[in-house]
């Protein structure tokens, strides 16, 4: 999960350098900056996704993490 949170960040900083260079370029440059600003989210959206479907993996309850439920034939059972 925490390399999914990494990407997210790489990403975001991608996106934002293509943005300012976009802005600061010059006419000279022949680099589609608003192609690459629009992949960049594209990437993002979909690595959201998977650190979202990680994180349900991740912070699932597991029989040892889940409260012991005691049924009246386990009370039965400890009497004995």
């Amino acid at each position: 999960m925490i390399e999914l949170e990494l990407l997210l960040l790489g990403i975001g900083a991608k996106k934002r350098m293509w943005s300012v260079l976009e802005r600061a370029r010059g006419a000279s440059v022949a680099i589609d900056f608003g192609r690459l600003v629009d992949r960049a989210e594209r990437q993002r959206t979909r690595v959201a996704k998977l650190h979202v479907a990680a994180a349900a993996i991740a912070f699932a309850p597991t029989e040892t993490s889940r409260p012991a439920q005691v049924t009246q034939s386990t009370q039965q059972k400890r009497r004995r």
